[in-house]
């Protein structure tokens, strides 16, 4: 009966180990898998295309650019790919500079609000107007902003993400 006993044991004990190494080989192909599907992204080409065809002023300052390629899995909140870019400008744009700058660019977006501070508002960045469109399957998005705080502070920015 100690031979049972043990021989059970042992098999027992080979049933554990098996099913350890199956699950810690399970998790290392899944890290694996999904590390890899995280980190080989696609081309920005496209993107950066629609992005570049919005004609900015040679007196804009470009502040930021973040592009954000397809992958499999985005992390960021956002959608992938996706495009932002941030220019500062030495005075508030207005609503004929806006416009100008879509007509240059071939984009025949309609201007929401008409860029102009809103009165008793106060905040680091107040949205004053913003245009929207669909341009080669890319919704874009353009905000003109000014800062209550500092009257120098203005600043355009474009964001574009699949229409999906």
């Amino acid at each position: 009966m100690n031979k049972i006993t043990k021989s059970g044991a042992s098999k027992q004990r080979h049933k554990r180990r098996v099913i350890s190494i199956a699950v810690a080989t399970t998790i290392a192909l899944i890290s694996i898998l999904f590390f890899i599907a995280n980190n080989v992204s696609g081309t920005t080409g496209p993107i950066r295309e629609v992005g570049d065809q919005f004609k900015v002023p040679s007196d804009w300052t470009l502040i930021s650019e973040e592009i954000e390629p397809p992958r499999f899995f985005c992390f960021k909140g956002g959608s992938c790919p996706e495009l932002s870019r941030r220019w500062s400008t030495k005075t508030q744009m207005s609503k004929e500079a806006l416009s100008d700058v879509l007509s240059k660019s071939g984009w025949r977006f309609t201007i929401e609000n008409d860029c102009t501070t809103p009165k008793n508002t106060h905040g680091d960045y107040i949205s004053i107007c913003r245009a929207e469109g669909l341009i080669n399957g890319y919704n874009v998005s353009i905000h003109a902003s000014v800062s209550s705080y500092d009257e120098t502070r203005h600043e355009i920015a474009i964001d574009i993400r699949p229409s999906y």
